[in-house]
């Protein structure tokens, strides 16, 4: 798909085994307040996601996240995505329950606003990062 200017780019929750690849995603802006849950402004918003791919998407210009997994989403991969000009890259956010086990490689975030890698989890928990090209990344320990 070919998502642009919209105040939401693509929403997914509550699913097992969903693969999101290949979409590009421009310029999802939303002005108003940003609750997590809404995906109001990010790119990508999934919650509550299991063992699935979000895979060679390329995502800029949100007015939030480009790619943000919470409350819940686990074992999935993020990989081979361009993740470019947006106030965050990739985020794992630990709101509600942490996402755990999810692998984050072979990722190109830069140029983001605020940060271009983020996990919120204490020590990234057991969400692995390797291969990424960023510039700014936390927790610096465990974002590679």
């Amino acid at each position: 798909m070919t998502l642009t200017g919209n105040e939401r780019g693509i929403l997914v929750g509550y699913a097992t085994g969903v693969s999101l690849h290949h979409n590009v995603i421009t310029n999802t802006l939303f002005s108003g307040a940003v609750p997590d849950w809404s995906g109001m402004g990010d790119g990508i918003t999934a919650f509550e996601l299991l063992d699935s791919q979000i895979k060679d998407n390329v995502i800029s210009g949100s007015s939030h996240n480009g790619i943000h997994l919470w409350t819940s989403s686990d074992d999935n991969m993020i990989m081979n995505n361009q993740v470019m000009a947006n106030e965050r890259g990739i985020v794992i956010d630990n709101a509600g329950r942490p996402s755990t086990g999810n692998m984050i490689k072979k990722n190109e975030a830069l140029g983001n606003s605020v940060v271009d890698l983020l996990d919120l989890n204490p020590g990234c928990d057991s969400n692995t990062w390797k291969n990424n090209t960023f510039g700014t990344g936390s927790p610096a320990g465990c974002i590679h």
